[in-house]
């Protein structure tokens, strides 16, 4: 949720709605009141109650850009970012590196930058991104291997 509204590609996203001006670091967006509030939009997909804790900087954040940018709720404005962030394909890829680089040692890491690599290379379709990578990955461990260190280690490139 952080890294959204951190990410500029998520906030031009939602630039397109904001009703009043929004400054994230030296850019300033410029809002419109002619704008329709988003606080009553429907997302689409599965809804659902989350319970989130923020830092309060954090929390500070959501509240400035639900307030005055978005003129929507804190809770709405979390809702729209999280649905923003999730849509945004390099905001995923990141997420997953960080995730992987956390539950593997540098040597398996190396071995499956490689992999990635060597898949990328060889896929004459289309760019094989972290999210390809890992969605393939779970259905593998979830058909075989169980643990993705083990992995690893089983498809190492020679």
């Amino acid at each position: 949720m952080v890294s959204g509204l951190e990410s500029k590609k998520v906030i031009e996203y939602l630039s397109n709605d904001f009703r009043r001006d929004f400054l994230q670091g030296s850019t300033l967006y410029v809002g419109d009141l002619e704008r329709d509030s988003k606080q009553k939009d429907q997302l689409s997909g599965v809804k659902g109650r989350l319970s989130i804790r923020f830092q309060q900087h954090d929390f500070e954040s959501i509240k400035q850009l639900a307030s005055f940018a978005l003129d929507v709720t804190p809770s709405r404005a979390t809702a729209i970012v999280i649905d923003a962030s999730i849509r945004n394909s390099n905001f995923i890829d990141r997420y997953l590196q960080r995730t992987v680089r956390g539950k593997l040692d540098k040597r398996r890491l190396v071995e499956l930058k490689k992999i990635m690599r060597f898949i990328s290379q060889n896929n004459p379709y289309e760019e094989f991104t972290w999210g390809d990578f890992v969605s393939w990955l779970l259905f593998e461990l979830k058909n075989g291997t169980g643990k993705l260190s083990d992995w690893v280690d089983q498809n190492k490139i020679k």
